[in-house]
């Protein structure tokens, strides 16, 4: 089913948006996984997430998945 995708893994140290940003275009990534725990309100105005920046400046499709989701399969 899901032959001919390639999945991979970087791993960093440092800032983690502009890691993920940076790692993105330099390995051409056409799609980025990340998680979110959903801070909201005045904490996401005044801190901001890794995730807000990522989906903001990414030049490649991101996908958002909560911490709250639940899977079942198919």
């Amino acid at each position: 089913m899901f032959e001919g995708i390639k999945v991979t893994t970087i791993h960093k140290k440092g800032n983690v948006s502009q890691g993920i940003l940076k790692a993105s275009q330099k390995h051409d990534i056409d799609l980025v996984v990340m998680g979110t725990l959903g801070a909201g309100g005045a904490v996401r105005k005044l801190v901001g997430t890794n995730t807000t920046a990522v989906v903001d400046k990414s030049q490649c499709s991101v996908l958002v998945i909560p911490s709250e989701a639940k899977f079942s399969p198919i």
